[in-house]
């Protein structure tokens, strides 16, 4: 009886798999059917009329800052003032107090007045808030902007703070609705947090940084609190994004099979994303409150250890984790395994602006 079930699994999954390879094949062959009108009639008019929309926008109101980059508008989309999902939260433990006062004289120096070598505002958005014109996400200057909106001690009844409590504040932060009309990014100081197992009675602190995607990628925040809440004047970035380079042979063959092979993955991944997922919760659930789970700390140099180890990239250890916690889930649940989960995975570009951009 098992192994009768077996075999008709395995002949069920075989077949499925070959229907998505097939659907995948069929999609790919109607992309490059439309493709090169879609490129010639849409996508190079619109192109047109953005930029030319921006320049005319900026030089009818000053006010008016950059318009939003295109993957920034995939963040910019979200429903920020109400149940906003592309919210980030950084939390920095420090030993000993936190002194507000300094704290808002390092981020008004060295953030909102730091400047390019070309003399403009390395970090305009950071006093600007999103305007939607004709449909395009634009960056506002904020009139009323201050700082003590945006650098604050964190409010709340209790006079100390267990690593539970700095949990509960993460998920409250990353569910916090943004206000209208100002810039997407504070700062939040808990005193009085005594981490488990630390071995140390003196109180530390914890500054929570919550920004939205919109924003700001990773590397970018990650380079802005570098420079603002240090004392030295620049701060080396180490976390570079590696790239090896392709000869002139690998680069036409590159250009050459990138129509064909984008077009290929593009359609894998909207195929993909067709296939039922055993996990996805119910509708009722997807159009509420969406669900976030805090971790304790993972230390960087575990995952540096084993990436070491078996002779990995970073991302990969990560990436691992993460399917294997799936299906751990999975297992318990009594679910089936699938083959493969459609997924998005985020990459970093090289050469990445000095300025708060979504680049990846």
């Amino acid at each position: 009886m098992t192994t009768s079930h077996q075999k008709s699994s395995f002949v069920f999954s075989l077949l499925r798999k070959l229907l998505v390879k097939l659907k995948t094949v069929l999609v790919t062959l109607i992309l490059m059917f439309l493709f090169p009108g879609i490129f010639l009639l849409v996508s190079i008019p619109f192109g047109l009329f953005r930029y030319t929309f921006h320049k005319l926008t900026t030089w009818w109101e000053p006010s008016v800052g950059k318009i939003v980059s295109l993957r920034g508008t995939v963040f910019a989309i979200d429903t920020l003032y109400t149940q906003p999902k592309a919210s980030v939260v950084i939390g920095l433990i420090f030993q000993g107090p936190i002194d507000l006062t300094l704290l808002k004289k390092r981020v008004r120096l060295n953030l909102l007045k730091r400047t390019l070598p070309n003399g403009e505002l390395q970090y305009p958005e950071l006093k600007q808030y999103l305007n939607k014109r004709m449909g395009y996400y634009f960056w506002k200057n904020d009139p009323t902007f201050d700082l003590s909106r945006h650098v604050m001690t964190h409010k709340s009844k209790l006079s100390t703070y267990s690593d539970s409590d700095i949990k509960e504040i993460y998920e409250q932060l990353i569910h916090k609705p943004w206000e209208v009309n100002r810039p997407l990014w504070d700062m939040r100081i808990v005193s009085n947090f005594y981490p488990k197992g630390s071995g140390i009675t003196k109180a530390h602190s914890v500054i929570f940084i919550r920004y939205h995607h919109a924003l700001s990628d990773g590397y970018s925040m990650l380079r802005l609190l570098s420079e603002g809440l240090t004392e030295q004047e620049k701060v080396p970035v180490n976390a570079t994004p590696s790239f090896s380079g392709r000869d002139w042979v690998k680069s036409l063959i590159f250009w050459v099979t990138f129509p064909l092979v984008g077009l290929w993955e593009l359609a894998e991944f909207e195929v993909g994303n067709t296939e039922p997922v055993p996990f996805t919760p119910e509708r009722k659930i997807q159009r509420g409150r969406f669900h976030v789970g805090v971790t304790d700390k993972i230390l960087v140099n575990k995952v540096k250890e084993i990436k070491n180890n078996f002779g990995v990239g970073f991302g990969s250890v990560v990436y691992s984790a993460c399917a294997g916690a799936l299906r751990d889930i999975m297992i318990a649940k009594g679910m089936e395994v699938p083959y493969q989960i459609p997924c998005g995975t985020i990459l970093p570009l090289p050469d990445h602006p000095q300025k708060l951009r979504n680049y990846m």
